[in-house]
């Protein structure tokens, strides 16, 4: 994974045109090595053994795996998205504070926070 991740660092601020080739050509053929690993060590393994489960897993999830591969728009991962929910998941979007500010008249220092200090 830490070599995809180099991949997409050297790659970040390119066009799509240019991202996708670099996917074909270097994260490709990497990928492809990782999952003959993965298909050649899950066989030893007893089959409800978590490492067998997690291998299997990867395996059939393998399309979604490599989906990023085929595009150069899609990201390897959804870090950049879980970063911007996270504040929503938490209860701290600037919507909740806008509607807490207007239903309060305006006074935020009314509000407690969340670690219980106004």
């Amino acid at each position: 994974m830490a070599q995809l991740y180099a991949i997409e660092s050297q790659i970040h601020h390119q066009t799509p045109d240019i991202k996708y080739a670099a996917r074909q050509t270097e994260a490709l053929p990497g990928l492809a090595k990782f999952r003959q690993w993965l298909a050649g060590n899950v066989i030893g393994l007893p089959a409800q053994a978590p490492l067998a489960q997690a291998f299997g897993y990867a395996l059939r999830q393998w399309s979604a795996l490599i989906r990023h591969t085929e595009s150069g728009i899609l990201m390897p991962d959804n870090n950049a998205l879980e970063r911007h929910i996270r504040p929503i998941a938490r209860g701290e979007s600037e919507l909740d504070l806008g509607l807490a500010a207007w239903w309060n008249g305006g006074r935020y220092d009314v509000l407690p926070s969340r670690h219980g200090s106004p």
